[in-house]
């Protein structure tokens, strides 16, 4: 994943602009809506799970839009559309707590997600600023 698409501060039209590719991405998954998950993400998508995420059961790297957007489909009712630090990703919430979060990385161009970087370990989550 490139640091420097998900940690680089955009302008509030680009977080405005990922914003809404990541609400769209999670009405689609929540909806089951595997051809709008696949239009939202790059074709070469790649998620990555760290070793903590791997332990609860995530796929260690999964290639391709149709496997990202299966790890998701259908599967997201838990989650929910948050700024981590500063650019819009997902969180997933247990008992009021955060315990994963998924850092997306955008395409500003082709309008899509690029990257997920699925973390569950609970220092990074702790470091990681939620808004």
């Amino acid at each position: 994943m490139n640091e420097n698409q998900r940690l680089t501060s955009p302008d509030v039209g680009n977080v405005n602009r990922r914003r809404a590719i990541a609400e769209s991405f999670l009405a689609a998954a929540k909806g089951g809506q595997l051809d709008r998950l696949l239009a939202l993400l790059d074709p070469e998508a790649v998620l990555q799970a760290d070793s903590a995420a791997v332990t609860l059961g995530a796929t260690a790297v999964v290639n391709g839009a149709a496997g990202v957007a299966g790890v998701f489909n259908g599967r997201a009712q838990t989650k929910a559309v948050a700024l981590l630090e500063g650019v819009p990703g997902l969180v997933e919430v247990s008992e009021g707590h955060v315990i994963v979060v998924f850092h997306l990385s955008f395409d500003d161009e082709a309008g899509w997600i690029s990257a997920v970087e699925q973390v569950a370990d609970k220092e990074r989550i702790t470091a990681t600023v939620v808004g």
